[in-house]
C-alpha cells in the first residue's frame, strides 16, 4: 500500500527543517495551507540540538509565540523544544530521509519533484514549494545559484561540572550558562572539522580545573553569514528560496533564521552560478554505511592498499556506538581491529571526561574521533550525510554504481567491490538479493530505542536506553514516526531528584530489519550447538537478547528455546562462516551488518557491536583481496583472508564445549528440571531418530516435570505421542515450577516464564490434531490476557495448515472473530506469568516514566485475517485495520500470508 503522503497533491512542500524550515512551515500553516515537510536527516532543530546555539533574541510575534509554546525562558532549552516540536508533528506530514533529485517544470511552474528516499524514488506534487535547506538542494535543481560561505562558525559543546558556578567563573568567555544549573555550554568561534573540537577541548582541559565532563551532544558547527553574497537565477514562479547560502541577509541568530523562513521573500537574483549536477566518485572498494561494521570495513580495506570510500547517511562515523549512544559492549568476542579502535577511544575519552576508561565502555564522541584518526591514517575517504537510494548493475549480479542523496545533493559512486554496511541491507535489496523481514508470527522486528543523555546534579551523566516501540526501518515514513515518537515519550521522564534530560542521541537505536539470504544463513541451532566452520572468520559470544516478551509470535524453535528451555541467559559461542557475508545472486558485494546472512532467530544473539565489527573487518579485507586479484566475492583466496584476520587478532580458535552424551541428556531429563539441555535433547532426536523411543517412554513418568519435558522434546521432534500429555496440561491448567525456583530474567530484568499449560498450547502447533480443538476453544471461552488469546490463535493457524477447513476449526475461528479485543494497550516489556497470576508488573531498571504502551490489537487482527484466509472464509472485518494503521511496521504485515 502506497502511503498517502507520497500519492496526493498537497498545498505546499517545505524542504529543510531547522529554524528556517520552522518559520516557513508556520507561515504557510497560518495561511491555511496543508504542508508536507521534508528533510534529509532526522534533525528537527539542528541549530539548537546539534550545533548548540541556544541564545534567544527578540523577534516578531510568531517567533515569540513559538518560544512561549515550547516553554522557553531566557535561554532556549533544546530538549524541551525538540520534544514540543516532535509532539506537534507526530502523525503529521513530515518525512525524514528525503532529498529532491529531479524536477518537472511546466509553464514557469514547478509541477512535481522526484524525491529520493531509502525506499526508492517517490514523486511529489504541490502548488507551492519552499527550499529552506542550508545549501539550496531543491533550488539548484531549478536553476544556477551563487552560494556564499559562512564568515565564521560557532562551536558548542555541553559540559557537566561538579561545581557549575566555579566552572563558569574559571572558563570566562569560553562558557555560558544553560537553563539547567548542572549544565554548562562551552562556546567558541573557529573553523570546521573535528580537529577544531579536539584542539579546543585539549586547550580547555589544560586551562580549567578538573571536575567537568563533555556530554555527547551537538558536534556540529553553527554557521554565521554576513550581509550579501548569495543569489539564485531560477525562473520558477511557485518556488521560494529560503536557503541561507543563497540569500543576502545577515544570519547570526536563531531568530534571524526563523524570520527568513517566516517572511518567505524571494531570493536575490543571480545571472550566473552553479547548478546541482550529481557528483561522481570512483573507488576500488566502496562501503555503504560507516556505522559499527562499515567504519571498520573501511579501515581494513584501506590498509590493504586499495582506494576506499565509505558513505553514510549520518554526519559522523560509528553508527549506534557513537551517534546512537549505545556506548558499551553487551557480550561479544574481543580481538581484531576493534581493539585498536577501543584503545584510541580510551585516550580521547580521558580528554573528554577527565577520568580513566570504564571496562567495556567508551565516550561516544571519543569513539567518533578515534575513527576519524584511523580514517586519516589509512587514507579512507569518508563522505557523510548521504543515504543509498538506487544502484546500477553492469550485468546480472554485479553492482557497478550506487546513488546516494543527502544535504548537499546527490553522489554517483562507482567501484568494482562493494560492502553493504547499511544495517538494513539496503544495497543488497536494491541489487536483487533475497531477504526476510521480521519474525514468523507477525513480521515484526526487534524494538527500537531513542537514547537520551541525562545529567544529575552532583552525580554525573549517563545514557538512558529503553524500548520505545517498533519500526519498519526500511520505510522512511515509519522511521520518521519512530523518531518523533521516541523523543515525545520523554515528556513524561521522571528522573531522580536533580536529574534532567540533557540531549538526545541523533541516531535511532534500530536493532533489526532485513536479514539477507546469503550462501550460508547462521541459525539459532548453530549458535546453541557451538557450530564450527572451515571458512571461519571469527566467532560470536553472546546471549539471545530478544527484548520481546510475546514469544508465541516467534518461530517454533525460538519459542521453545526461550520458554521451554529457559535459554535467554544461556551463553552462545560459535564460529562465523565467510559465506554469511555473501548475498545470494550478487557477485561483488559483501554484506557486513546486522542484515547479514543470519536467521531472524539467530539475529537475537548475533547483532552485538563486537560481532558487527568482526564482520566489517572480514568484509573489508575480503573486498580488498578481490580488487587486488581481479576476482569476485566467492573467488578470493580464503587462506589469505584467514591469515590476515589471525594476524589482526580477529580470528582465533573457538574453545568449544564438549557436547553432552545421550546418557547425560537422559539423566537431565530424569531430573525433570527444564534447561537448555532440553534443546540438545530435541536436536539429538531429530538428527538421530533411533534415540526417540527412550524419550517417548518417559511421557508416562509419574514425575510431572519429567513427563512434560519429554512431551516438549517429543513435540518439537514431531512425535505425535506428545499430544496426550500436552492436552492433559492444557485441560488441568498445569502450572509447572514457579518462576522463583529458577528465575530467568530477560532484557532489563523482566521475568521470562509461562506455565506448562500455556507452553502446551504453543507446542501443539507441532503435533496437534483435531483432538486439540475443543481444548483450545475452551481457552478462548475464558477471560484471558491478550497474549494467551494470541497464543491460542496462532496454534489454530498452525492446525489449519494440517486440518484444512475442519468444522470445529471453522467454528473456533468464527467464535474468535466475535470476541472483543480486550486489553491490548501493552508496554514492550511485561511479564506474562504475572499477568496470568494477577500480580503487578516489576519496575524495570530502565524505567523512568515514559509511557511506552502501544495497542497490540493489530496482532489479533493479523491472526484472524490469516486464519480466515487459510480456512477459505471471507476476510473478517478487522482485516482492513492492518493496512490503515499509522505504524508502518503494522501496515507491512498486511502482506503476510
Amino acid at each position: 500500500m502506497k502511503p498517502s503522503l507520497f500519492s496526493q497533491t498537497v498545498d505546499a512542500v517545505v524542504y529543510g527543517t531547522g529554524m528556517v524550515g520552522l518559520g516557513a512551515v508556520g507561515r504557510l500553516q497560518a495561511a491555511g495551507a496543508a504542508v508536507l515537510w521534508l528533510n534529509p536527516s532526522a534533525d528537527l532543530l539542528w541549530e539548537a540540538t546539534r550545533a548548540g546555539e541556544t541564545a534567544i533574541h527578540p523577534g516578531p510575534e510568531p517567533w515569540q509565540a513559538w518560544l512561549h509554546e515550547a516553554g522557553q525562558g531566557s535561554v532556549l532549552d533544546p530538549v524541551a523544544a525538540e520534544i514540543h516540536l516532535s509532539k506537534a508533528w507526530l502523525g503529521g506530514a513530515l518525512v525524514f530521509g528525503a532529498v529532491p533529485v529531479s524536477v518537472e517544470v511546466e509553464a514557469g511552474q514547478l509541477r512535481a519533484v522526484a524525491v529520493a528516499t531509502r525506499g526508492g524514488i517517490e514523486t511529489l506534487r504541490a502548488t507551492q514549494w519552499v527550499d529552506a535547506s542550508e545549501h539550496g538542494t531543491l533550488a539548484r535543481l531549478l536553476g544556477p545559484a551563487v552560494a556564499r560561505k559562512p564568515s565564521t562558525h560557532w562551536w558548542s559543546l555541553l559540559a557537566q561540572a561538579k561545581d557549575p558556578d566555579a566552572f563558569l567563573q574559571a572558563a570566562g568567555d569560553a562558557a555560558t550558562a544553560t537553563c539547567h544549573r548542572q549544565l554548562v555550554r562551552l562556546r567558541w568561534q573557529g573553523g570546521e572539522g573535528w580537529h577544531t573540537l579536539a584542539e579546543k577541548v585539549r586547550e580547555l582541559r589544560a586551562a580549567l580545573p578538573e571536575g567537568w565532563s563533555i556530554i555527547p551532544s551537538g558536534e556540529r558547527a553553527f554557521p554565521i553569514y554576513e550581509t550579501g553574497g548569495g543569489g539564485w537565477a531560477g525562473e520558477v514562479e511557485n518556488v521560494i528560496v529560503a536557503s541561507p547560502t543563497l540569500r543576502g541577509e545577515a544570519l547570526t541568530t536563531l531568530e534571524e533564521r526563523f524570520r527568513l523562513g517566516w517572511e518567505l521573500h524571494a531570493a536575490p537574483r543571480a545571472t550566473v552560478g552553479e547548478g546541482c549536477a550529481s557528483a561522481d566518485v570512483v573507488a576500488e572498494v566502496a562501503i555503504a554505511g560507516a556505522g559499527t561494521a562499515g567504519a571498520v570495513a573501511a579501515i581494513a580495506a584501506a590498509r590493504q592498499g586499495v582506494r576506499t570510500v565509505v558513505l553514510d547517511a549520518a554526519d559522523a562515523p560509528g553508527g549506534i556506538g557513537t551517534l546512537g549512544g549505545i556506548t558499551g559492549y553487551f557480550h561479544g568476542a574481543p580481538g581484531g581491529l576493534q581493539e585498536e579502535i577501543d584503545t584510541r577511544a580510551e585516550a580521547w575519552g580521558l580528554l573528554l571526561t577527565g577520568e580513566g576508561p570504564k571496562p567495556k565502555r567508551w565516550h561516544a564522541l571519543a569513539r567518533t574521533w578515534a575513527l576519524y584518526e584511523l580514517f586519516e591514517a589509512a587514507g579512507v575517504c569518508f563522505l557523510p550525510g548521504g543515504f543509498l537510494y538506487d544502484v546500477e548493475m553492469s550485468e546480472p549480479g554485479v553492482v557497478a554504481t550506487a546513488h546516494f542523496a543527502g544535504e548537499h545533493g546527490t553522489l554517483r559512486v562507482s567501484a568494482p567491490a562493494w560492502v553493504d554496511a547499511t544495517g538494513d541491507a539496503d544495497l543488497c535489496a536494491r541489487a536483487g538479493a533475497p531477504f526476510s523481514h521480521g519474525r514468523e508470527g507477525d513480521g515484526r522486528s526487534l524494538s527500537y530505542s531513542q537514547l537520551a543523555y541525562t545529567a544529575q546534579e552532583g552525580e554525573g551523566w549517563r545514557g538512558w536506553n529503553f524500548d520505545a516501540g517498533w519500526v519498519d526501518a526500511t520505510d522512511p515514513l515509519d522511521l520518521t514516526r519512530a523518531r518523533l515518537e521516541g523523543i515525545s515519550q520523554y515528556t513524561a521522564f521522571s528522573g531522580k531528584p536533580g536529574e534532567v534530560v540533557a540531549a538526545f542521541a541523533p541516531l535511532l537505536g534500530v536493532r533489526q530489519s532485513r536479514q539477507v539470504v546469503a550462501d550460508y544463513v547462521v541459525s539459532l541451532s548453530d549458535l546453541v550447538a557451538g557450530r564450527q566452520f572451515a571458512d571461519s572468520i571469527g566467532q560470536v559470544e553472546s546471549v539471545a537478547d530478544t527484548h520481546s516478551v510475546d514469544f508465541e509470535f516467534e518461530s517454533d524453535e525460538a519459542a521453545f528455546y526461550f520458554w521451554s528451555c529457559r535459554g535467554f541467559r544461556n551463553r552462545l559461542r560459535a564460529e562465523l562462516p565467510y559465506r554469511m557475508l555473501l548475498p545470494k545472486g550478487v557477485r561483488n558485494v559483501w554484506v557486513a551488518c546486522r542484515g547479514a546472512g543470519i536467521s531472524v532467530d539467530a539475529a537475537y544473539g548475533l547483532r552485538m557491536q563486537r560481532e558487527m565489527q568482526r564482520l566489517g573487518e572480514a568484509a573489508g579485507v575480503a573486498a580488498a583481496l578481490a580488487v587486488r586479484q581481479g576476482g569476485e566475492a566467492r573467488a578470493i583466496p580464503l587462506g589469505a583472508l584467514q591469515t590476515a584476520l589471525r594476524e589482526s587478532g580477529s580470528l582465533y580458535p573457538l574453545e568449544a564445549a564438549a557436547p553432552a552424551s545421550w546418557e547425560e541428556l537422559l539423566a537431565l531429563l530424569d531430573a525433570g528440571v527444564p534447561g537448555v539441555w532440553l534443546w540438545h535433547l530435541y536436536r539429538t532426536m531429530v538428527e538421530e531418530p533411533g534415540h526417540r523411543s527412550s524419550v517417548v517412554a518417559r511421557l508416562q513418568s509419574a514425575d510431572a516435570g519429567v513427563s512434560f519435558c519429554a512431551a516438549a522434546a517429543c513435540a518439537m521432534a514431531g512425535e505425535g505421542a506428545a499430544q496426550e500429555r500436552l492436552l492433559k496440561a492444557l485441560a488441568t491448567r498445569e502450572r509447572g515450577p514457579e518462576p522463583g525456583e529458577r528465575p530467568v530474567p530477560g532484557a532489563f530484568g523482566q521475568l521470562i516464564d509461562i506455565p506448562y499449560w500455556l507452553q502446551a498450547a504453543i507446542l501443539l502447533r507441532r503435533v496437534g490434531t483435531e483432538a486439540a480443538l475443543p481444548h483450545l476453544r475452551g481457552v478462548l471461552e475464558e477471560e484471558v490476557p491478550f497474549n494467551v488469546r494470541t497464543t491460542v490463535g496462532l496454534t489454530l493457524l498452525a492446525l489449519a495448515a494440517r486440518l484444512g477447513a475442519h468444522p470445529e476449526l471453522v467454528a473456533a475461528a468464527e467464535f474468535a472473530a466475535a470476541l472483543p479485543v480486550g486489553e491490548a494497550d501493552l508496554p514492550p516489556s511485561r511479564s506474562l506469568w504475572r499477568q496470568l497470576a494477577g500480580e503487578p508488573e516489576k519496575q524495570l531498571a530502565n524505567q523512568r516514566g515514559p509511557d511506552t504502551r502501544q495497542s497490540h490489537a493489530w496482532q489479533w487482527s493479523l491472526i484472524l485475517s490469516r486464519l480466515f484466509a487459510r480456512l477459505h472464509l471471507p476476510p473478517p472485518a478487522v482485516a482492513a485495520e492492518l493496512g490503515a494503521d499509522v505504524r508502518g511496521f503494522v501496515r507491512q504485515t498486511a502482506c503476510l500470508k
